[in-house]
């Protein structure tokens, strides 16, 4: 398959059982700092958006006012993207002021290429978006827009599926400050391979028909700290699945009636082999206030959500037509998780925390009424 290759490789090199996978660990670009955008671009930025002009490619750090609405899709596409400061000031990313951009996504970061070895040549890195209010979603991208697609397929039935998504994917993005109003999609969605992506200081609200975060497969060391969960879902606040590494930590879930943090792995949905396991998160000191009493099945913290299930009514999971299906456990797998020091008002954790795994840290969570 494409990206593997000989001992020829003049990049870093990877050994794996299959070969020698050669990448380069970061862009020429991604040193940079994107230089502030002129009078002319900042105007392109803030032009209304119409059928023929919808998006904008953004290669500039703006200074915008409070009262600014951007109305066009951003789309921070590859190297050319990376050091960007994207800095609102206060100003509205909306989706929803007219036709033309209705449940589209607003704030693209991807990566750019034909396969895996191009992307990670080619990927957006370094980008901070700053004191936004965002009504749409945005998502951040590389091999595949979600966990299913062909070039997702074909590397997953391979060693080192998990090191070739990541370089192939954006990594080091920073959203600061962020107004998250959900408009139906998920609000932010880290696709197959984002790294080191940060969430700080922001806030999550509005009605979204899935989750509010969505951590996806092979995605690892990112940090979600010190944000607001105050919205409407159909399913739990995140969902954490096949990703590693992360830290969930200081947030406030306010009323997480569909569920606060899931933990799983959706093993082969879409014929992709989830090869990373939901293993080394970790759920510290955050806040769980439940103003209605708690769904029995619909925990705040849930490590190995989808265990006991998945294997007896979930085909995809022994279905991926794949010799390293046997190698790989059909349940999530949540295992080596650390969740302490979180509260439950109005729930207790016995009933709040559900530990599905193996090796887990669940320690001096406390309940308040």
């Amino acid at each position: 398959m494409s990206g593997l290759i000989g001992s020829s490789c003049t990049t870093a090199a990877l050994a794996l059982s299959a070969g020698l996978v050669c990448f380069a660990t970061s862009s020429p670009a991604a040193a940079q700092t994107a230089p502030t955008c002129s009078a002319e671009q900042t105007a392109e930025l803030l032009a209304q958006a119409t059928a023929d002009s919808p998006s904008v490619q953004v290669t500039c750090s703006p200074v915008l006012k409070r009262d600014d609405v951007i109305t066009k899709q951003l789309r921070f596409e590859g190297a050319a993207a990376s050091g960007i400061d994207f800095k609102c000031n206060g100003a509205t990313i909306d989706g929803t002021a007219t036709d033309v951009n209705k449940n589209k996504t607003m704030i693209t970061i991807q990566a750019i290429g034909k396969d895996w070895m191009e992307m990670s040549q080619n990927r957006p890195s370094k980008i901070t978006i700053r004191d936004c209010r965002l009504l749409g979603s945005a998502r951040v991208s590389g091999l595949g827009a979600n966990g299913q697609g062909e070039l997702l397929k074909a590397s997953s039935r391979e060693p080192g599926h998990t090191e070739r998504t990541q370089a192939a994917a954006p990594s080091q993005i920073q959203f600061v400050h962020i107004d998250f109003q959900a408009t139906g999609h998920i609000p932010l969605y880290l696709s197959p391979g984002a790294t080191q992506v940060s969430v700080t200081q922001s806030r999550f609200g509005g009605m979204s028909n899935s989750t509010m975060i969505y951590l996806d497969a092979e995605t690892a060391h990112n940090r979600i700290l010190d944000n607001e969960f105050n919205g409407r879902t159909t399913r739990e606040y995140i969902a954490v699945d096949a990703s590693a590494k992360n830290e969930i930590s200081d947030n406030s879930f306010v009323d997480p009636k569909k569920g606060g943090i899931f933990v799983y792995r959706n093993c082969g949905e879409g014929g992709v082999i989830r090869q990373q396991a939901p293993q080394n998160n970790a759920f510290n000191g955050n806040t769980f206030l439940y103003k209605s009493p708690m769904t029995p099945d619909k925990p705040g913290i849930w490590l190995g959500s989808r265990t006991g299930y998945n294997f007896g009514f979930r085909s995809y999971c022994i279905s991926t037509g794949s010799v390293l299906t046997a190698a790989l456990p059909p349940d999530d797998d949540a295992h080596k998780n650390s969740v302490t020091g979180n509260v439950f008002v109005g729930a207790s954790p016995t009933e709040a925390i559900r530990d599905y795994g193996a090796d887990n840290t669940v320690a001096d969570n406390v309940g308040r009424q």
